[in-house]
């Protein structure tokens, strides 16, 4: 990390999860394909259009922002009004989607932010940057400055957020208590320690490399958590990446790559099962590495893309949503 650059932190987490063998996922589930259907009939839902927004860029952004979190509310509110059809049966198929709404609202927040930070930045002492909250109060300089006031667009961004938070949460608590015996739902911070992250997505590295993951900063021996329940599908060494594993999600299908590790926890190997939370390593600086991190990827939907690391995407949003 370059001298100067600002970091988002994470907190203590010290779960103490034993490990659980669960039975292999259900598929073709009747639930799940009426929540596909659902979401296809909903899908439809108009957002902002590109004429009707605001002149000044940042309140354009959140106005966009805000029409796409009413359109996820509308879609959640239309599967939460499917559930008592559903049932237990398609409580896979709705941890599922929860599991990939997440992240587009992590997204969102994470551009939200940085929309009015940047506005807030002539505010800030140098230097004061990281003291910026991620979520400015309402009353903060340079929000009902500049060519468009943003107080309004604040505030209706923050009610849409707050309306999609309420219905993930009590959608979460739905799937959780009806997926007895299958693996948990949810996804939780991989890192179990403090830590630092930048957002070095997309950057240049020697050799003409680019940096497909983000990479995560903690002391060395740091443990590391299963994000989501699911099954290995490798562990071991690559001269690149020192020892890694490879985790499919249960719920989400997407792929989590770890690099680096000081070493593999006992009983991580191709074809285990692991919850959310169970222990597949600690941080090292194996491989190409020359420091203690975690580098960390992520493929989503990416079973059976894995292998030559085709539909690499930002992990960002993930490690911000989760560990911050």
């Amino acid at each position: 990390m370059a001298a100067g650059e600002s970091r988002a932190r994470v907190g203590q987490r010290r779960p103490n999860l034993p490990p659980v063998t669960p039975p292999r996922r259900l598929v073709g589930e009747t639930g799940a394909i009426l929540l596909l259907g659902l979401v296809l009939l909903v899908a439809g839902i108009p957002g902002a259009r590109a004429d009707d927004r605001p002149a000044d860029p940042v309140s354009g952004r959140l106005e966009r922002i805000t029409a796409a979190l009413q359109g996820e509310a509308a879609l959640l509110e239309g599967l939460a009004a499917a559930l008592p059809g559903l049932g237990g049966r398609g409580a896979a198929g709705v941890a599922g989607y929860l599991a990939a709404a997440e992240v587009r609202v992590w997204q969102w927040q994470i551009e939200a932010s940085e929309a009015v930070t940047g506005r807030l930045g002539g505010s800030v002492p140098p230097g004061g940057e990281a003291a910026v909250d991620w979520f400015p109060a309402l009353d903060s300089p340079g929000l009902e400055a500049g060519p468009a006031p943003l107080a309004g667009y604040w505030v209706a961004y923050r009610a849409a957020l707050g309306r999609v938070v309420g219905l993930q949460e009590a959608l979460g608590v739905w799937a959780a208590a009806h997926t007895t015996g299958l693996p948990a739902t949810g996804r939780t911070c991989p890192v179990d320690g403090p830590a630092e992250f930048s957002h070095t997505w997309g950057e240049e590295r020697p050799w003409d490399r680019v940096h497909r993951g983000e990479d995560v900063h903690a002391d060395y021996g740091t443990p590391l958590l299963a994000i989501e329940s699911g099954t290995i599908i490798q562990a071991g060494w690559h001269w690149q990446g020192g020892f890694g594993v490879w985790l499919e999600g249960h719920y989400s299908d997407g792929v989590y790559y770890y690099a680096h590790l000081a070493g593999i926890a006992p009983g991580v190997r191709a074809g285990a099962t692991v919850e959310a939370g169970e222990l597949l390593g600690w941080v090292g600086s194996t491989g190409n590495a020359t420091s203690p991190h975690l580098h960390f990827g992520w493929i989503p939907g990416g079973a059976g893309q894995w292998v030559d690391l085709a539909g690499l995407a930002d992990p960002y949003p993930l490690l911000v949503g989760l560990c911050r």
